[in-house]
């Protein structure tokens, strides 16, 4: 399995960053362990993350 390891960010929930597994991004939260499967494009994520409340990562997304 493939990943790709971006910066880091502190959302002010935790920190969270956005990777690239197996074909598609995954947002990850690195304080409780938790991922969210976002879509296989950065559309789709960046759809994703609207409507969980965290477009304010979109950034790390290419």
């Amino acid at each position: 399995m493939e990943m790709d390891y971006p910066s880091f960010t502190n959302s002010g929930f935790g920190t969270e960053t956005i990777i690239l597994s197996q074909g598609e991004y995954v947002l990850l939260n690195m304080v409780d362990k938790t991922s969210c499967p976002l879509g296989k494009t950065s559309e789709e994520a960046r759809v994703k993350l609207r409507k969980i409340k965290m477009e304010h990562l979109e950034y790390l997304l290419p």
